[in-house]
């Protein structure tokens, strides 16, 4: 009997009800067995909950306001007088684009 005549006949092959069926027993066996989440929770989990929920409480700074700290502090690391030599134009890009 080929494959095609076991999935188009309803009749023949496996059935859906027994599938279902074993299915939701292994689901509830699997809740049934579970521990029970109300349990107290050791003291490194504890820690670790605690510092997971710290960053609700304190948030992190924000990035803009860690980029304008390093902003600020590289400007003043900056030379104030620009660098006394010129750069010199030496190819046709450098004059046709750059010398404008």
């Amino acid at each position: 009997m080929a494959n095609q005549e076991l999935i188009a006949s309803p009749d023949k092959g496996l059935s859906a009800k027994p599938l279902l069926l074993t299915l939701a027993l292994v689901l509830t066996a699997s809740l049934w067995a579970a521990p029970d989440p109300g349990g107290e929770l050791s003291p490194e989990a504890a820690a670790r909950a605690d510092q997971a929920h710290r960053s609700f409480e304190h948030p992190a700074p924000q990035a803009s306001a860690i980029a304008e700290t390093v902003t600020t502090h590289a400007g003043s690391l900056r030379p104030v007088a620009p660098a006394p030599t010129a750069v010199a134009q030496r190819n046709f890009i450098d004059e046709a684009i750059f010398a404008k």
